[in-house]
């Protein structure tokens, strides 16, 4: 208990604390002089001030204040002032992490520039947690999400901070840094370019991490013979006419996604599993098998205490696996790992229903029970095989239970015109096809959920679901729509519909790619790094995010509902190593 006091109190800083007042919040930490300027050089009536993008604006709702966080690892311990200076000389070169937000007359949320900004009040080391404390196995996933519930940041400050953790451990990393941002800022593909500006290869401290193409499934594009003209030109004709078809079946198909988005929107909503418990906290109904768990009154589950475990993973491992099966992405494999996670983690869940401890067996199941040994008997059975042909039993009634469920996941997208990591000063630029801010779509992903003899065809399942939603284009698709009603002045409709399609699904999911060599921040090479979204209303949160040649898995899950996150991510480790097996073999 004085734990989770200590790390709720290091992650809020003392400029919030002056301005909160919260008495749970009170603690030795150091008093930090409070930023001294926050008045612009500027009217908020000039026209050269920027105004926040309409999904930008929406996230300054309250129900809507989602917080990203960068989770970076050092090989070293960070000098907090070789750090602030570092981030002077990138960081704030950047207009929105240098500005304040503030409405007009109109009530327009505008980004107004500071004359000054106080470092000491952003970047900070938390006290009050003694050297045993900061060391501790799984200390910095403690911390980020006791991080992930603290109130949000005032907007008469700069809508970020960054909290230093000295003497961490875990994955060869010394020290933390933990980047806490509003999401007004931008969303991952922003924050992660500007990770690449603001930092230099370790091989080669005087170039920028290199941007790698977005990769995919390849697709082979269609040859046209030359042989002679006139053929020549008949295969022109065929090709154009086969261009145009495909468009028109296109935007046909295009017109048929809005279903999914609509009826999820609508009444079409996830089964009440112990992913996604009824409303008020029950569960039971709507494909049956929900948590029974009582939630703490008083918080939405926004703010409900979390839990949040990593891993990492070989991505040459993954890589053995979309090479085996063909034709598909990173993506699809994580998917396919994530979908094998889920059924195993609701398997052994209604397998615990199915086999509860002896002391919690009604009368009727003890029947049941009498009634299933005296068959055994009658069947020669011994004791031996009796047991494992209870388990056997017991296993396909959980299995059958579970594949009927509707799990489906809010699958974040990029919806920029080009995909993948940008260059920053492309993304800065106005027009840009790249530009900077939230470009974000989302799609309805539905896990199979089934238990498949041969482990590649979860990924040819992850492979057609991704194919559907892909000539749907159902995240451009909810993206142009909310951004249109955002123009219209509707912004208030599109944050319930957004909010809406979040709970009417299980989890959220979203995959970053990152450096391909090793990288430093400042002169401290970084060691791994991993992205967290807060505020998120669902239970369940997954994420993935490369970085030389690894991958972090990330999983944070609201902790009254879901407390054993790491059996999700052990769950995704056994299913990569089954994969990757079942490709090898195919060599063979």
């Amino acid at each position: 208990m004085m734990m989770e006091k200590q790390l709720g109190a290091a992650a809020v800083s003392s400029w919030e604390q002056q301005q909160l007042n919260l008495p749970r919040l009170q603690t030795k930490q150091k008093q930090k002089p409070q930023q001294q300027v926050v008045d612009s050089s500027q009217s908020l009536d000039q026209p050269d001030l920027e105004p926040l993008t309409p999904i930008g604006s929406m996230f300054l709702n309250p129900e809507m204040e989602f917080y990203g966080f960068c989770v970076i690892g050092f090989q070293n311990l960070v000098d907090l002032e070789e750090l602030k200076q570092t981030l002077r000389n990138t960081l704030l070169k950047q207009k929105y992490f240098s500005s304040i937000v503030k409405k007009n007359k109109r009530g327009a949320a505008m980004w107004v520039p500071l004359r000054h900004v106080d470092m000491d009040a952003l970047v900070f080391e938390p006290s009050g947690i003694s050297e045993a404390e900061m060391a501790a196995p799984g200390f910095v996933d403690n911390y980020v999400a006791d991080l992930a519930t603290v109130p949000p940041l005032s907007l008469t400050r700069p809508l970020w901070e960054c909290h230093v953790l000295n003497g961490t451990s875990g994955s060869n990393a010394t020290a933390h840094a933990v980047f806490r941002m509003h999401h007004c800022l931008g969303d991952g593909i922003s924050v992660m370019s500007l990770v690449f500006a603001s930092t230099r290869q370790t091989a080669n401290p005087e170039k920028q991490p290199s941007i790698r193409a977005a990769g995919g499934r390849k697709s082979k594009k269609q040859e046209i013979p030359h042989d002679d003209q006139k053929h020549h030109q008949q295969q022109q004709r065929i090709f154009t006419c086969s261009v145009l078809g495909n468009k028109l079946f296109a935007w046909w198909n295009r017109v048929l996604g809005a279903a999914t988005p609509l009826a999820t929107l609508i009444w079409v909503k996830d089964s009440n599993t112990v992913l996604r418990p009824a409303a008020g906290g029950g569960g039971g109904g709507g494909g049956g098998g929900g948590s029974n768990v009582i939630l703490p009154a008083g918080l939405s589950l926004q703010r409900q205490p979390k839990r949040l475990a990593h891993a990492t993973l070989n991505l040459d491992d993954m890589r053995v696996v979309k090479n085996a099966v063909g034709g598909v992405s990173i993506n699809d494999v994580f998917l396919a790992m994530l979908d094998a996670s889920l059924h195993r983690y609701l398997q052994n869940h209604y397998h615990k229903e199915l086999h509860p401890p002896d002391h919690m067996v009604s009368g009727t199941a003890k029947k049941q029970e009498t009634q299933h040994n005296i068959m055994c008997h009658k069947l020669s059975i011994d004791d031996d095989r009796r047991e494992n042909y209870g388990g056997v039993c017991q296993a396909k009634k959980a299995s059958s239970k579970v594949k009927k469920l509707r799990v489906r996941t809010a699958l974040m997208e990029n919806t920029r015109e080009l995909g993948g990591l940008q260059e920053l000063p492309a993304m800065m630029e106005k027009g840009s096809k790249v530009r900077w801010g939230n470009c974000i779509g989302f799609s309805v992903f539905q896990f199979s959920l089934k238990c498949f003899s041969d482990p590649l065809d979860l990924v040819r399942a992850a492979v057609k679901e991704g194919n559907r939603i892909k000539a749907f284009r159902e995240g451009h698709l909810a993206f142009w729509f909310g951004t249109l009603l955002s123009q219209c002045g509707l912004s208030h409709l599109s944050k319930t519909l957004f909010l809406r399609a979040m709970t009417q699904t299980s989890l959220l999911v979203s995959n970053l790619p990152g450096p391909v060599e090793q990288i430093m921040l400042g002169n401290n090479p970084i060691v791994h790094m991993f992205p967290v979204v807060a505020g998120i209303p669902q239970s369940l949160c997954v994420y993935m995010q490369s970085y030389v040649g690894k991958v972090t898995l990330v999983v944070m899950s609201a902790k009254h509902i879901i407390p054993d996150p790491e059996k999700i991510t052990q769950h995704c480790i056994d299913a990569l190593e089954e994969m990757k097996l079942a490709a090898l073999s195919l060599k063979v």
